[in-house]
């Protein structure tokens, strides 16, 4: 992803990105799925826009997610991964509530990329 795309999703919701993620997100570490959804954590700005305003406005059965929350991507099962913006923490939601208790939990986003490259088949 481009810097500048990092910025418009910056603009978009209102957020800033911690200086890591965008490393990481300018140096997309999983090359076959970058400019995708492909993988846990995606690497589409259109489609991460896209799916935090409609988190943000609840969806489904969910309440709306504060501007705490960033959704980073999904693991195609329904339950997003999310930062919180103010610890650092990244979850994985129970079907997007992020109100519940999370089916993972990773203290740092990169001890969760450290999960995601011990775990990349590509």
């Amino acid at each position: 992803m481009k810097l500048e795309e990092l910025h418009q999703i910056e603009n978009a919701l209102g957020i800033t990105f911690s200086e890591i993620y965008k490393q990481v997100m300018v140096d997309y570490p999983f090359k076959e799925d970058a400019g995708t959804i492909n993988w846990s954590l995606w690497d589409d700005s259109g489609k991460i826009t896209e799916w935090n305003l409609i988190y943000r406005n609840g969806y489904g059965p969910c309440p709306e997610w504060s501007k705490n929350y960033y959704l980073i991507g999904s693991e195609g099962d329904a339950c997003p991964l999310a930062i919180n913006l103010e610890s650092g923490i990244v979850i994985k939601t129970n079907h997007g509530r992020v109100c519940e208790e999370p089916l993972e939990e990773y203290e740092s986003f990169e001890e969760y990329l450290a999960f995601l490259k011990a775990n990349y088949d590509n």
